[in-house]
């Protein structure tokens, strides 16, 4: 991956390239059976009823995504609309049942990797690296093990993707190349991973 030219001026704590996602719009309908849950999370309330505002926490989840090379390589992605790179992340949506569950359908989304490739996010307790708040936002971290011949497959909002090393990303976050809040996910992942 290239590193763009930077159009706008900002501080070192401001995220320009981070936007919560808006959730899936809730419609009224009776309720159907509902789908079991895979794990020991309980199923997540409705998240919002009414459009994001400043006071309501915005849930997110993002997957590091971990190549079997040997040293590990990592995917990280950028998106059309971004400057910065970052792991695969979008927005709990009212339809995921619990977080891992939402982070195995961003998974797909963004880089067409598929619950069933490698080692699962559901069901899979050694997958969840933790939670990080943010304020108004919490990140919910998950981790995934696929093989080296995993096909990555980028969603319509992604325009390239990488596989660096693990001091390759240390060293894209030493020269401010991934957005902010991914970083603190990636630390994150790194005391976990290699206590």
């Amino acid at each position: 991956m290239r590193k763009r030219t930077n159009r706008l001026s900002y501080g070192q704590m401001s995220d320009p390239d981070w936007k919560p996602e808006m959730p899936e719009p809730v419609q009224e309908r009776p309720a159907g059976p509902q789908p079991a849950a895979t794990c020991s999370q309980q199923p997540l309330q409705v998240l919002r009823q009414t459009p994001f505002s400043g006071d309501q926490v915005h849930k997110g989840i993002l997957t590091i995504i971990e190549l079997e090379y040997n040293p590990p390589r990592f995917i990280i992605i950028l998106d059309l609309d971004k400057e910065l790179m970052r792991f695969p992340f979008g927005g709990l949506e009212t339809t995921d049942i619990t977080p891992a569950a939402g982070a195995a359908r961003e998974t797909f989304e963004e880089v067409g990797v598929p619950e069933d490739v490698g080692t699962p996010i559901i069901g899979n307790d050694e997958s969840f690296v933790g939670e990080i708040n943010f304020g108004n936002a919490v990140f919910y971290v998950f981790t995934k093990k696929v093989p080296v011949s995993t096909q990555v497959v980028l969603g319509v909002e992604q325009e390239e993707w990488a596989p660096p090393t693990a001091d390759e990303i240390d060293q894209f976050v030493k020269d401010s190349m991934i957005t902010h809040k991914h970083v603190r996910a990636w630390e994150v992942f790194k005391r976990k991973r290699w206590p």
